[in-house]
């Protein structure tokens, strides 16, 4: 069974333990995807978000013989409760998150049979499961203190070239943290 991952964020080049058995691809399926996750340590990640600009996620192999395996190392990974912050596809089954039928016409495409991705949703300074406009988000960047300014310039830097986002470019544009890659 081939099971693949697919990633945006941190997950591309800090995969810890996540079994992966491949190199990751960059022609994973088109997603709505946004710096719009409040998250530890001052960061502002990457998530998927109804309504904002569509960019291709990218993907990977992943070393397990089951969906259930799978769902469970990338939930570990993202240190994340049981399932409900984890998508996943098969053709039997599904965890009904956003654009879930999408994902799987692209993995039919591919031929892979399973595939799980982080599915957490936005959530702003307050704590709120929602988008935080771009406003909320410069101020949290340009606030922080400079452990934390460190870590969210790093995790924008480091985010893959292809993750073209509406609040990406304006983050490069007002804060010069261009992508390294």
């Amino acid at each position: 069974m081939t099971i693949a991952c697919l990633g945006w964020g941190s997950l591309i080049w800090d995969p810890r333990e996540f079994p992966l058995s491949s190199d990751w691809h960059d022609d994973g399926p088109l997603l709505p995807i946004e710096f719009a996750r409040f998250s530890k340590r001052g960061r502002v990640t990457l998530v998927i978000v109804a309504g904002c600009r569509m960019v291709p996620s990218l993907w990977a192999e992943v070393a397990v013989t089951s969906l259930e395996n799978a769902v469970e190392k990338l939930r570990i990974r993202e240190d994340r409760p049981p399932r409900s912050s984890i998508g996943y596809w098969t053709e039997k089954e599904n965890s009904g998150h956003l654009l879930v039928q999408e994902i799987g016409h692209w993995a039919r495409e591919r031929r892979i049979q399973a595939v799980v991705w982080a599915a957490l949703p936005p959530k702003n300074s307050h704590g709120n499961e929602v988008k935080p406009g771009i406003e909320e988000v410069l101020k949290r960047l340009k606030n922080s203190d400079p452990e934390e300014r460190r870590a969210a310039e790093q995790y924008i830097r480091k985010a893959h070239s292809q993750i073209r986002t509406e609040y990406r470019d304006i983050i490069e544009r007002e804060l010069g943290w261009n992508a390294g890659n």
